[in-house]
């Protein structure tokens, strides 16, 4: 759906995915002057994981928006990354055969 292609890139773009002792946190680092971006990721987040809420971390130079949960990680399993944005075996059919 269109709402997790969006996500998508926004992960691969400017996201993170960090790892805690029982569940996953999806983090996208956004300029705080593109209000329009921040609440369109907010919403996408919200309609692709309607389980957890969105939560935004406002900082200095950035705005985190971010949500909790282990489908994060079924959604955005890329394989073995080796740096900022170099992921080995990423196959977007498979994870999007994983989000349903």
């Amino acid at each position: 759906d269109a709402d997790y292609v969006y996500l998508l890139g926004l992960y691969l773009g400017d996201g993170y995915l960090a790892r805690y002792p029982a569940t996953y946190r999806l983090e996208i680092f956004l300029d705080p002057k593109y209000q329009n971006l921040i609440e369109e990721c907010a919403r996408a987040m919200r309609t692709v994981h309607s389980n957890h809420r969105e939560n935004l971390r406002h900082r200095a130079s950035e705005v985190v928006v971010n949500s909790y949960g282990l489908r994060w990680l079924r959604l955005f399993r890329l394989g073995h990354c080796t740096g900022v944005g170099i992921c080995a075996d990423f196959d977007v059919s498979t994870a999007a055969r994983e989000k349903d």
